[in-house]
């Protein structure tokens, strides 16, 4: 029988419970449970439809193991309503996406807050995911030229816009005309990211945002 990975004991972890706790409220032994979890024992559609209704999430959200992103940054907004990159706020979380990436993957998140400008509307709350595979290598991605995408200056500025290589080894990059947009010229990079895609609604596909301290490992 193949054995597959399942996204159990994250969901419990979600949900704030213990394995004791799921177990007798599914009618089985902790020691079954843990079978379970740990892969031991394949898991049913019977049984993913009622560890759903324990932990108040969906059948497909136990049945498959989902990997979770790293959250590299928010999108802010400063005292002057004015949006910039916070590159530490975000280090402690992780999230998941019920969706499958095959390249190394990395999320930037917007938070643009309650009292935000209405040309910002539309931003917020809205998720980016990049091919974090070239920040892992130190490189600049070849499809960053001319495309959205996150770059690390030297000086551990983090930018996001088009970019344009110059003589010298050094970049353009261009973000926004508007105010509160980075736009530079003769930057060097550490790395550079292109942007894979943009979820709109990030919450009308389940994903979640969760402590590195609840991830299993």
């Amino acid at each position: 029988m193949l054995l597959m990975q399942n996204n159990l004991e994250h969901m419990i972890r979600a949900a704030n419970m213990t394995k004791r706790e799921v177990a007798a409220l599914k009618g089985i032994t902790p020691e079954n449970l843990s079978r379970q979890v740990n892969g031991h024992t394949n898991i049913t559609l019977r049984d993913a439809e009622e560890y759903a209704k324990i932990l108040d999430c969906l059948p497909e959200e136990i049945m498959f193991a989902t990997k979770p992103i790293k959250l590299l940054a928010d999108w802010q907004l400063d005292d002057k309503q004015q949006p910039y990159l916070d590159y530490e706020s975000a280090n402690d979380k992780v999230v998941y996406i019920n969706q499958y990436y095959a390249k190394d993957t990395a999320c930037i998140r917007s938070q643009l807050g309650p009292e935000k400008p209405w040309q910002f509307e539309m931003w917020d709350g809205q998720l980016e995911v990049i091919d974090y595979g070239p920040a892992n290598r130190g490189e600049v991605s070849k499809e960053c030229i001319q495309h959205p995408c996150y770059a690390l200056t030297e000086d551990g500025k983090l930018m996001w816009g088009l970019l344009y290589p110059q003589p010298g080894n050094v970049y353009t990059i261009y973000g926004n005309s508007a105010v509160g947009f980075s736009n530079a010229e003769n930057i060097k990079i550490k790395w550079a990211c292109p942007v894979i895609s943009i979820i709109r609604r990030p919450d009308l596909l389940g994903v979640r945002y969760v402590d590195q301290s609840k991830v299993a490992s």
